[in-house]
């Protein structure tokens, strides 16, 4: 255990509640994969890919009661029932929870699916912890207090291992081969990590990957892992180069993170791309 990791422990009012509940959302997930082969599903939209779940309420059910008894003073956002959503998220402290990111890959029996619980603190990320319980993997961190993987501090990479990084993407509504022919020169190999946008983003934040990139996203889908990154030592733009833009609105956040070098890289690249590309915010 890392020192640091103790001392914001005993500094913080939120992350010892934030391990509790999410160590124990996780248990539950643990245990819901021994009925994996008889789990039924349902869709959410018109994606095929976009599948519910009994997990998936009972789990947001089980941390927002574990967080409303500790805070009861503040808002609650949730992926999935509509939770939250009228509330403004500029104001005071909010929590974001996605109670399973990448519920296919949960449903298909693989590890690459996670809980993310995010807190907002007047409109910006404040706290986050990303819980991959198939993995073991526990990315938590809290504003001014650094971030850590399973108690070790970590940090995004400077640097490449290798002469050229390794990027991740995940890309929705474009035509991605634009966007990958464009960064891959610079990229020794650039890979779709699919299914839990929050993992992904805690890979980066541990240095396990140089950069990700990704398109038309939602906030539960990066609340905690916008957190980690940054904590960590990463920056995160809009694919225009811009300042991200909190909002509730669907589907509104294309992300480069990262980082500041790497992401320099890659938002250079992208406004060679066709602007055919126009969903990727690239004007």
């Amino acid at each position: 255990m890392h020192k640091d990791y103790e001392k914001a422990l005993l500094a913080s009012i939120h992350l010892k509640t934030m391990i509790q509940v999410v160590r124990g959302a996780g248990d539950i997930l643990l245990e819901g994969r021994k009925e994996i082969d008889s789990l039924s599903t349902t869709s959410k939209t018109k994606n095929p890919n976009d599948i519910l779940t009994k997990y998936d309420p009972l789990v947001q059910t089980f941390i927002y009661q574990g967080l409303i008894k500790m805070f009861p003073s503040y808002s609650i956002v949730g992926e999935e029932e509509g939770l939250g959503e009228d509330i403004d998220i500029q104001k005071g402290f909010v929590w974001i929870v996605d109670p399973i990111d990448g519920t296919l890959n949960f449903r298909m029996n693989r590890k690459e699916f996670s809980i993310s619980l995010g807190l907002f603190k007047d409109g910006k990320p404040f706290a986050g912890i990303v819980y991959a319980p198939a993995r073991d993997e526990m990315y938590v961190s809290e504003k001014g207090k650094g971030a850590y993987l399973n108690k070790e501090k970590i940090s995004v990479r400077k640097s490449s291992l290798t002469d050229t990084p390794l990027y991740h993407f995940e890309l929705h509504k474009i035509d991605y081969q634009k966007v990958i022919k464009s960064i891959a020169p610079m990229a020794a190999h650039i890979r779709r990590f699919g299914g839990s946008a929050a993992l992904d983003l805690a890979l980066v934040a541990s240095g396990q990957v140089d950069a990700q990139f990704s398109t038309s996203l939602n906030l539960w889908d990066i609340a905690a892992g916008f957190s980690i990154v940054e904590e960590a030592g990463g920056v995160y733009f809009a694919t225009d180069g811009t300042s991200i833009k909190f909002t509730m609105k669907p589907n509104s956040y294309s992300y480069v993170v990262g980082h500041k070098n790497f992401v320099a890289d890659i938002l250079d690249r992208l406004p060679k791309i066709s602007v055919s590309c126009i969903n990727l915010g690239i004007s």
